[in-house]
């Protein structure tokens, strides 16, 4: 793995690709948000790239991006946990690594993601 600080640098950086894109995936995921009343959960993914802890601090921002998201779209998330896992292995990662360490990009992409979900399903799934 490259753990360089400048790719760590330029990767970090990639908190949100296309806010756009996000808001208009989170639209509909906020009305169904405003409906309920279960204690949800925001968690931040990476790719397997850099060190855990840049990884973790990267995650969580995303996490804390989709959630400022939600608020803009009218969701009370003040009581929502908010968190960043990293590439910590859950049940939700896939594995984005080959047999020598290697990023595999079409593999890593899917790990870049924000889950949200009940607080009880993210503890099921190991996420917090």
């Amino acid at each position: 793995l490259d753990r360089s600080s400048a790719a760590s640098d330029v990767y970090k950086r990639q908190v949100l690709v296309d806010a756009e894109a996000a808001r208009n995936s989170l639209a509909g995921i906020a009305e169904k948000l405003k409906a309920t009343d279960d204690q949800i959960s925001v968690v931040g993914m990476t790719a397997t790239f850099g060190g855990i802890n840049e990884a973790r601090e990267l995650s969580l921002e995303r996490a804390k991006t989709a959630a400022k998201l939600l608020s803009e779209l009218g969701v009370d998330t003040s009581d929502y946990m908010i968190v960043g896992t990293g590439y910590d292995n859950n049940s939700y990662r896939v594995k984005d690594t080959d047999n020598y360490g290697n990023l595999i990009e079409t593999k890593a992409e899917k790990n870049r993601i924000v889950l949200i979900m009940t607080v009880e399903t993210a503890k099921k799934g190991g996420l917090i």
